[in-house]
């Protein structure tokens, strides 16, 4: 489904508001050029928050979109924990962003074997970065001041799990399931809900999320340490 009455703008969007303080103000109201187009036009840039779970952020993007129009792209910055047995667990010594591309919503319960999921119910899904977040992947990948995770031609990239609530144990992933082979898997709770919202009318998407906890007991007492940090 095609996005309608779209506006020319990028829409930059956290969590809450301190995920986003300073690129609002830095961004929000700013003109940037996307010329990766075949004709390069000029957007702006509108930076806001949407409210913490999938629930709260896809019907807040969905009013948004329903008032003002559709956005050329959309960009969603947070945080993210890492599954402890996660493929290749970096280290949290510098900062680590992830990029990633592919997406699932799948809960602890259904990790453990307790529940199900239906056969019909989709619960995972692949996007791809629009010009601007393109644009920010080459900026940002290039500097030392942090390790960045993205999809290459030898690497699947990262994976992102959305569920409903905060993840408290120390659970193995199950790496025998395809999607998480070889993969860096992360939990981050609206992440799925927006691109899912995305991919259904055809927005580009793109995806940053600063490393700032191992999922697990201590992982709030980490993410409230190390995002500020990381932020």
């Amino acid at each position: 489904m095609s996005a309608g009455n779209q506006i020319r703008e990028v829409w930059i969007m956290g969590a809450f508001d301190p995920e986003i303080e300073l690129l609002k103000s830095r961004m929000d109201g700013s003109r940037i050029r996307l010329d990766g187009q075949s004709r390069a036009t000029e957007s702006t840039v509108r930076v806001f928050s949407i409210g913490v779970g999938g629930t709260t952020a896809v019907l807040t993007l969905a009013k948004r979109c329903f008032e003002f129009g559709f956005p050329e792209e959309i960009v969603l910055i947070g945080s993210a924990g890492i599954y402890p047995n996660s493929t290749d667990v970096p280290s949290l010594q510098r900062p680590l962003i992830a990029g990633p591309q592919y997406f699932t919503q799948i809960d602890l319960a259904v990790q453990l074997g307790r529940a199900s999921i239906p056969d019909i119910m989709c619960n995972s899904i692949t996007v791809r970065p629009g010009i601007f977040s393109s644009q920010m992947i080459r900026n940002v990948s290039g500097g030392e001041e942090c390790v960045f995770l993205l999809e290459t031609t030898t690497y699947a990239g990262p994976v992102c799990n959305s569920t409903n609530s905060i993840t408290g144990d120390s659970i193995p992933v199950d790496l025998n399931v395809p999607r998480f082979q070889n993969r860096s898997v992360m939990e981050n709770l609206e992440a799925y809900a927006v691109a899912a919202f995305c991919e259904k009318f055809s927005i580009p998407v793109g995806c940053f999320l600063a490393i700032s906890n191992t999922v697990g007991p201590q992982g709030s007492t980490e993410w409230k340490r190390n995002n500020v940090e990381l932020g």
